[in-house]
């Protein structure tokens, strides 16, 4: 929410621990029994509370001429706590509260001030607390009316039937600097959702929130325009599940992606004004002319005063014809995922093909799973495009992956994991993933031990590679004037995770 460190590491990470996208229909046993009984219906009232605690431990150092650097450590500790209530038959309430605490390279602020991007001093604000804090990620409702389900409140939508990149899933991204935890965050949403039969269903939503899910609140967010919303058909042929999608995507960009000197010819003209209006001033009051000073204040403050106030022009709107599918060739399971942006002018205003290519328009995310028999090991393969992308190195722009313009920075994507469990106590794993166009990859190699059916115990590392300049280097550029070596290349990690 999102390759940096923590969002690459989020996505690869969530290959081994995701099977799929949630689903985007709430999957409801509305017959399911019960234990409580309730006074007004009769239908005995079900509550199960439930959830997961995990510890994380990374270290964290750069090879490279034949030695380590100096390592760094952080820690990073989440705890879920979910809860599910069925006060009547037909509905159903969920709740989902965390508690998450981060030190050292697993703080997020730790990060931003490597980078130079902290755009506060933590000095300045003494009882805040930076390392820890505590959130109600989803909290929602679901109303059954027969064939009609309407779920209201905060909660995931996550179209798509990829497993590490969803492109019609453009509600939310995975949280930007945050490895931990293994669910989809939630936004303030209404979905609809109605069955025409068993092989036909509709769905839509309203979500009331950018991308970003900015902590910040402008009342440019009220406008329709700044609303996103989906629409989604989707129905089952033969072993496949089909869909067909429309939607709208809305994302907060803040970021200044002009060159630098243009950034700074602005600021120094700002500056110069300033200078200029002071001398103005302290020469009128060197020659005994207050009143007129203060008149010029006053005109000044009077405009500021009734003038209206400007527009933030940072909201950036997209329109995205979908359709993903799902099935089974043979003993391979396969799936993709295809969403186009829709060609609009210059000014966003209406539809124009001027200059339009598919190319640069399109996002895809196509896969198999497979086990290979006589030794099952389990192997997943996706292949990633983004047409948003930039092709060459020198085009590489930081800024556009912060600012959750792209997910990652180049064009080609390629994904292969395998998996081998001996016994129900052992599982060991590997991940690849690679940047097709500059050759740069991240390995992910992992144990796995399961002694107790709550508890699981892995030891794994990111191992990252690449030439200078490219992807998963972690040398970057920003504004071309300040390199930063945000990524180390060898990651091991140690995670204990206790579920409940």
């Amino acid at each position: 929410m999102k390759i940096l460190r923590f969002c690459l590491v989020l996505l690869l990470f969530t290959v081994g621990t995701a099977t799929a996208q949630e689903s985007d229909l709430p999957d409801v046993n509305w017959d399911i029994a019960s234990t409580e009984s309730s006074d007004f219906t009769g239908f005995e009232e079900s509550f199960s509370l439930y959830g997961y605690m995990i510890d994380y431990f990374q270290a964290s150092t750069d090879y490279g001429n034949q030695k380590f650097s100096t390592p760094s450590f952080g820690n990073a500790l989440l705890l879920r706590l979910k809860g599910d209530w069925r006060p009547e038959k037909n509905l159903r309430f969920h709740l989902e509260f965390s508690y998450l605490n981060n030190v050292g390279n697993q703080n997020p602020y730790v990060i931003y001030e490597q980078m130079g991007l902290s755009s506060f001093s933590q000095s300045d604000f003494p009882l805040e607390d930076f390392n820890q804090r505590m959130f109600i990620d989803h909290a929602w409702g679901l109303v059954n009316f027969g064939n009609f389900d309407l779920q209201f409140g905060k909660f995931p939508i996550a179209w798509g039937t990829g497993y590490v990149f969803n492109p019609t899933a453009r509600v939310s991204f995975p949280p930007f600097l945050d490895m931990v935890t293994e669910d989809t965050p939630g936004v303030p949403a209404i979905v609809p959702s109605y069955a025409i039969s068993e092989r036909l269903a509709l769905q839509a939503y309203l979500a009331f929130q950018d991308r970003t899910q900015k902590s910040n609140a402008f009342r440019e967010d009220s406008e329709a325009k700044n609303i996103p919303y989906g629409l989604k058909i989707k129905t089952i042929i033969g072993s496949y599940d089909l869909s067909l999608s429309w939607f709208r995507e809305v994302l907060y960009n803040d970021m200044d992606y002009r060159p630098i000197d243009d950034i700074l010819d602005e600021t120094a003209s700002e500056y110069v004004q300033g200078i200029v209006g002071n001398s103005l001033f302290a020469g009128m009051l060197a020659e005994g002319d207050t009143a007129g000073v203060i008149d010029l204040f006053k005109q000044g403050a009077l405009a500021a005063m009734t003038s209206e106030l400007p527009v933030n022009n940072n909201y950036m709107r997209s329109y995205f014809l979908g359709t993903d599918f799902a099935g089974a060739v043979g003993n391979f399971g396969v799936y993709g995922e295809f969403a186009f942006r829709i060609p609009k002018n210059s000014a966003g205003t209406r539809l124009s093909l001027t200059d339009y290519k598919i190319e640069d328009n399109l996002e895809a995310a196509i896969g198999f799973d497979y086990t290979i028999p006589g030794i099952d090991i389990e192997t997943r393969f996706e292949y990633f495009y983004q047409g948003s992308g930039v092709k060459r190195m020198s085009d590489y722009n930081l800024l556009t992956v912060l600012s959750g313009e792209r997910l990652v920075l180049s064009r080609n994507y390629a994904m292969l994991f395998l998996e081998k469990a001996p016994n129900d106590y052992h599982k060991f794993t590997i991940a690849f993933f690679s940047n097709l166009n500059d050759g740069s990859f991240a390995l992910l190699p992992a144990y796995n031990y399961l002694p107790y059916n709550n508890f699981e115990f892995t030891a794994g590392a990111f191992i990252l590679g690449g030439k200078k300049g490219s992807e998963f280097d972690g040398r970057y550029s920003i504004y071309g004037i300040k390199e930063i070596d945000l990524i180390d290349n060898i990651m091991p990690y140690l995670r204990l995770k206790l579920s409940f």
